[in-house]
């Protein structure tokens, strides 16, 4: 995970930590539904990074894939100029 990402990360949690504070503080409802909204809203969020590091993943991944792909071929071309300088 890159940098900007991490941060992104610990934002969003942070974020999400202030804003269900504000909510128990300021929330007309009753402890029940309060409970509930909290719940479903934890919920939410957790969907949300998960998506997002699946997201990142896939990229890593998509990464990973085109480097081991460049790789091969540098190597496939460095093994035949070897081959062709050796040949003479």
């Amino acid at each position: 995970m890159s940098r900007d990402n991490g941060r992104a990360l610990v934002t969003f949690i942070v974020g999400a930590g202030v804003g269900a504070a504000a909510a128990l503080l300021f929330a007309p409802k009753t402890g029940k539904q309060l409970r509930d909204e909290i719940g479903e809203g934890a919920s939410d969020r957790i969907n949300q990074v998960r998506n997002k590091a699946t997201r990142v993943g896939q990229r890593a991944q998509g990464l990973t894939d085109r480097v081991t792909e460049q790789v091969h071929e540098a190597a496939t071309a460095g093994e035949n100029a070897f081959n062709t300088a050796t040949k003479d």
